[in-house]
């Protein structure tokens, strides 16, 4: 366009550096100068013409939403929970702390033992951190159909985890996640102290 104008041949970088070196400023910062007002300050929005007629009405509900209490599966097989509006938590999670009574520990996940992702009951819902659930992913100890093998799995996984700290601790290596699997590790004694108590309950029940 200058170029055309003027009727001479120069190239942006050129003119760029032109004005670079004559130190040539236009005085356009690109902001807004201070204590500006904008134009439309005070001003609401009127919507024109139809466009009233196919806004969202006062109460509007979206076509997918669902009352509280209701339960909806995603594409991957997890049942989510409608707690309260905007509030929704996957149903094995929230199983697994009514059964322990106990809110699940930051942390650590919830696995479907037998990998059946319908399957909620206390035994099938296993708590792992995400260390254990590396090591069953890496070595296949997480069984289809195969509860029991998939609980001798996670076993075999803390057991290999906890060799690691060991070597870690003879050389006199320290990391922050070895306080994490401590803490893990007290977790699973409360497991399987709720177990032992669920047993117990069930074999009283049984006599009487």
């Amino acid at each position: 366009m200058v170029n055309n104008k003027f009727g001479i041949d120069i190239t942006v970088s050129q003119l760029k550096g032109y004005r670079h070196r004559h130190n040539l400023i236009s005085g356009l910062t690109g902001y807004f100068p201070k204590g500006g007002k904008p134009w439309n300050k005070g001003l609401h929005f009127q919507a024109g013409g139809r466009s009233k007629e196919t806004q969202f009405k006062k109460g509007h509900r979206p076509h997918n939403w669902r009352e509280v209490g209701s339960e909806i599966i995603d594409a991957e097989g997890y049942t989510w929970l409608k707690l309260a509006e905007g509030d929704r938590r996957m149903k094995h999670v929230v199983m697994w702390e009514e059964y322990h009574h106990r809110k699940l520990p930051k942390g650590m996940k919830v696995i479907f033992a037998d990998r059946n992702k319908q399957n909620f009951a206390r035994d099938n819902l296993l708590a792992v951190t995400c260390a254990e659930l590396a090591v069953m992913n890496h070595l296949n100890l997480i069984y289809e159909d195969a509860a029991e093998a998939t609980r001798a799995g996670l076993e075999i996984a803390r057991l290999k985890l906890a060799q690691g700290r060991a070597k870690r601790k003879k050389r006199g290596w320290s990391f922050t996640s070895d306080k994490k699997h401590e803490e893990a590790d007290k977790q699973h004694e409360l497991e399987k102290r709720d177990a032992k108590n669920e047993n117990d309950k069930k074999r009283g029940n049984e006599k009487a």
